[in-house]
């Protein structure tokens, strides 16, 4: 297996994904401590997304009951086809256009995500399984350092954002090991975190409507700079501005705010006001 990834890793740079945020882990004993984080055992299934030349893959192979592995590059999936045989599922595709609820039915229980993530997608993707956090039990996910410093940021802080209060409301998150550069092939210009995330089974405080609660606080940090008043003004296909004036009243928060000063707790009584305000009308 060593030639042939040698092989597949000179010819690399003529692929539509080199250089467009994807760097290969070429580390083996990185490779090991990720796949001890995620702890599959011979009942599990796990979802790799990005198992690029299979450092991680046949880790996971050896230790959990099914993984299916998803790589957009169409070379590498055919590679690790011919490596793995039947011992992995690969799926050519990509992995924010993948039905994870789909799969999740059908297995009927939860299943492990481990992934090398392509930075260009890791906030997306991350949004996409905390959508579906009922099918996943854990994730283990290599992030940018940058990525990886915004989840654990806390209110009034320039990291602090949409991601942060989503990931705190719905996880345990724990960064578990720094990576450098030297371990990946092409080389990142930034550092790298493996980050934990073991999915809640309930939000960690009570949300009335969480489609309203995600609407209210993407809207509160869509322009960093506006107060929650004007922020808020977004949401005017559901309320008018004198109902965003009656929120406020009833919460007792100043809406002269900007919105990255709230704690998950603020954005919650925002949303309970808000529903209110809206069954009611």
């Amino acid at each position: 297996m060593m030639s042939k990834t040698s092989d597949i890793l000179k010819g690399l740079a003529a692929s539509p994904y080199y250089g467009r945020g994807q760097h290969f882990l070429t580390n083996r004993n990185i490779a090991r401590r990720i796949a001890e984080l995620a702890g599959p055992g011979p009942d599990d299934v796990v979802v790799e997304i990005g198992p690029g030349t299979g450092a991680l893959t046949g880790l996971l192979v050896e230790r959990a009951n099914r993984v299916i592995a998803i790589e957009s590059d169409r070379r590498l999936a055919d590679y690790l086809n011919d490596v793995f045989k039947k011992k992995a599922q690969i799926i050519f595709g990509d992995a924010l256009s993948f039905d994870y609820r789909e799969l999740g039915e059908s297995i009927g229980s939860p299943f492990m995500v481990v992934a090398n993530l392509p930075y260009n997608i890791s906030t997306e993707l991350i949004f996409r399984l905390l959508d579906v956090r009922e099918h996943v039990g854990k994730m283990v996910l290599m992030l940018q350092k940058e990525v990886a410093q915004r989840l654990g940021a806390v209110p009034g802080t320039k990291e602090y954002g949409v991601i942060t209060v989503l990931v705190t409301l719905l996880t345990d998150v724990s960064v578990a090991l720094s990576v450098g550069p030297g371990n990946f092939h092409p080389k990142p210009k930034v550092d790298s975190r493996v980050v934990v995330f073991d999915i809640l089974s309930e939000p960690r405080i009570h949300i009335t409507d969480m489609h309203l609660f995600k609407r209210v606080v993407r809207a509160s940090f869509g322009t960093r700079r506006k107060t929650l008043r004007n922020s808020l003004k977004s949401l005017l296909d559901i309320i008018d501005r004198d109902t965003i004036l009656l929120i406020e009243e009833e919460t007792g928060l100043d809406f002269g705010r900007r919105g990255e000063t709230l704690t998950i707790e603020e954005f919650a009584m925002i949303t309970d006001a808000l529903q209110r305000a809206v069954h009611s009308e």
